[in-house]
């Protein structure tokens, strides 16, 4: 797997002209929610994956019903696998074919 770090914007800028498989955003409980940034990027990147210092029930329930996934901190290898694995196996299914600009 290939990471690309990058801020809140320039990743929204970058998913708009490189075709990536996911997003993995780190986030903390007093920044903008994730279904809004999703929302922003949701066309151009299929996975989103939100890494929390928290789980929330709630919030795993969402992402995961759009494709998503929440990690906890700390990542257990297991967990970041298991997520790995389904953007692998819904990867040719839901990613879309555009060209690099």
């Amino acid at each position: 797997h290939r990471v690309v770090p990058a801020g809140m914007e320039e990743a929204a800028d970058l998913a708009q002209r490189v075709r990536f498989d996911a997003v993995f955003w780190g986030v903390r409980p007093s920044v903008v929610r994730s279904s809004e940034y999703q929302e922003r990027i949701r066309a151009h990147v299929p996975h989103f994956v939100v890494v929390s210092d928290v789980y929330d029930p709630e919030l795993a329930g969402n992402l995961e019903s759009g494709g998503g996934a929440l990690l906890a901190r700390p990542i257990q290898d297991a967990d970041l696998d298991r997520v790995l694995k389904q953007i692998d196996s819904r990867g040719m299914s839901a990613s879309v074919a555009r060209p690099i600009r």
